[in-house]
């Protein structure tokens, strides 16, 4: 009867787990996500293969370079909330990281998928602004350092803001 219990309250728990992970991801990538989504159902056109994505005003490369911006600001702000709320709920600092790790593996994924669009669609300047990703995981583990620690990525071997 006991293992019946443990089994329901390790799915329980896996499963705030995953909630908690989508929801500090989907936050933050919000930007790219709404950005993508239009990109998609303009592409599902059947006049779209005839116009080029950047002529459309929500495309322009300055709208983009407004998604990037948008992006950056809710990285700092919607993310750092998140570690915060974690770590005053979750005393252990070992199950932080973890959930840590996959929100920003999410975070990643998101613009990768981000950066292939605005890399094949764009040339010039817009391309150069993209991070790497490297770069963006070095930003999104500054992001979630503790309060008062020094930000050290073990990645890159390097101390610093990281951007």
């Amino acid at each position: 009867d006991s293992y019946i219990n443990l089994q329901g309250i390790d799915h329980d728990h896996k499963h705030a787990c995953e909630d908690v992970i989508t929801s500090s991801a989907d936050t933050v990538t919000k930007p790219l996500r709404t950005w993508l989504d239009r990109v998609t159902s303009f592409r599902s056109l059947p006049s779209s293969q005839k116009q080029s994505l950047e002529f459309q005003d929500w495309a322009s490369p300055a709208a983009v370079q407004g998604v990037l911006q948008s992006f950056q600001e809710v990285c700092h702000r919607d993310l750092h909330s998140s570690v915060a709320r974690l770590r005053l709920y979750l005393e252990d600092d070992r199950t932080v990281h973890v959930l840590l790790k996959h929100v920003q593996d999410r975070i990643v994924e998101e613009y990768a998928e981000f950066s292939e669009v605005v890399g094949k669609e764009y040339s010039g300047t817009l391309k150069n602004d993209l991070w790497s990703e490297e770069g963006l995981r070095v930003l999104l583990h500054d992001i979630c350092q503790p309060p008062g620690s020094a930000a050290f990525s073990s990645e890159t071997g390097t101390s610093g803001s990281g951007s």
